[in-house]
């Protein structure tokens, strides 16, 4: 893969680059290539001019959540956690930043890591202003609880 230097291209260049990177990685992420994705996706996010979350919100926004995707296909938390992070600080609307922690919470599904995805999802909450009490719930968890045991013993 090439990495393009940045010097070497105008702004306008850049972007046009940016947006071929994301093609890349969306067709890696649809074939399940998910190591390679999230390189096309990095370097097409490297590419991106400084004042791109002002002047080119769209596609700056397509390119973390595919980035997201592809780094929690391949299994790369640290990475994942940093691309929310700045989404969570650009992103304008909650829905924009909603498929990312959606993304987040899935993850740790995945990974039968319950604790970490109820965290996570306990985290995304306060930061959208929500007080959930789980306390509310608790006959409705335990129950679940003691429908997962059961299967898992099955």
């Amino acid at each position: 893969m090439i990495q393009p230097s940045l010097d070497k291209f105008t702004p306008e260049e850049q972007l046009k680059i940016s947006e071929l990177y994301l093609y890349a990685g969306e067709k890696c992420l649809i074939s399940a290539a998910f190591k390679k994705a999230y390189k096309f996706l990095k370097t097409g996010i490297y590419l991106l001019p400084k004042s791109t979350w002002y002047s080119n919100y769209r596609l700056t926004l397509r390119l973390f959540n595919a980035a997201i995707e592809a780094a929690c296909d391949s299994d790369q938390l640290k990475q994942m956690n940093q691309l929310i992070d700045i989404i969570s600080i650009h992103a304008t609307s909650l829905l924009d930043k909603a498929s990312s922690y959606i993304i987040s919470v899935q993850y740790y599904n995945e990974k039968r890591l319950f604790e970490d995805s109820v965290k996570t999802g306990s985290n995304i909450l306060h930061k959208i202003d929500y007080n959930l009490n789980l306390l509310d719930y608790k006959n409705e968890v335990e129950f679940s609880h003691k429908i997962m045991c059961k299967t898992i013993k099955e």
